[in-house]
């Protein structure tokens, strides 16, 4: 997909324009490119740590299911392998 030299210059102006709005606004609002991007790192990790607990809590539930199902499945395997020899 090719741009026009003329659409590409009209959407840089557009984007000139809302990032001018954005940061009156946000600027209105107290917030700074500095607090911004702590606020932006603070739900990074945020998001880090609840995936890591995620991952925790889902093996505990692997290795207790498995504390189960493994053996079952031992037992169904070798009932099996006794009925097909006798």
């Amino acid at each position: 997909m090719k741009i026009a030299p003329r659409q590409l210059i009209a959407l840089g102006i557009k984007l000139l324009l809302a990032s001018l709005a954005v940061g009156l606004v946000l600027s209105v609002l107290g917030v700074t490119p500095r607090s911004l991007l702590e606020w932006a790192d603070v739900k990074a990790q945020d998001v880090l740590d609840m995936g890591a607990s995620l991952v925790d809590q889902a093996w505990t539930y692997v290795v207790l299911g498995a504390l189960v199902v493994i053996p079952v499945w031992l037992l169904a395997k070798g009932v099996r392998w006794l009925r097909r020899r006798g």
